[in-house]
């Protein structure tokens, strides 16, 4: 994803991000402390840090929609967030290839990958993710399977 498109679609999702940053965050911690030797431990790590990566760099996008554009501190903040997001993108490459083992591991990715769901300016799905959204959710309400 280029620069200018992540910057959008975060300013666009920092509300939505900041809520389920914080609650993935909150989750994968809880989760991890209580499995910190149990078999997802490095998949509850990594998207711990992810969520704390994301919380960030969202600051920061925040930050820079609120400075002119001809101001050279906007430039800095995008391209920090951008730089921090890299971190991100190498955690996220290291989770998908993890296989959650357990039900808190497969709910903590599932509240990651809900994150990466686009939505529209209502919070709702855009029409060619709404599958994945409302698998996402019957996921993390423990939904029989």
């Amino acid at each position: 994803m280029n620069e200018a498109k992540f910057l959008r679609a975060a300013s666009r999702r920092a509300v939505l991000c900041a809520a389920t940053g914080a609650v993935a965050l909150a989750g994968a911690a809880s989760a991890g402390a209580a499995e910190e030797a149990g078999p997802d431990a490095e998949l509850l790590r990594l998207l711990a840090e992810m969520a704390a990566i994301k919380h960030e760099a969202d600051g920061l996008s925040d930050q820079a929609s609120h400075v002119q554009f001809a101001d050279p501190k906007h430039a800095r903040l995008q391209a920090r967030a951008a730089e921090i997001m890299r971190g991100w993108e190498d955690r996220r490459r290291r989770v998908v290839l993890i296989p959650a083992r357990t039900r808190a591991g497969l709910q903590a990715k599932a509240r990651a990958a809900l994150d990466l769901v686009n939505l529209n300016e209502d919070g709702s799905p855009i029409d060619d993710e709404a599958m994945y959204w409302s698998v996402l959710k019957d996921v993390l309400a423990g939904a029989p399977g």
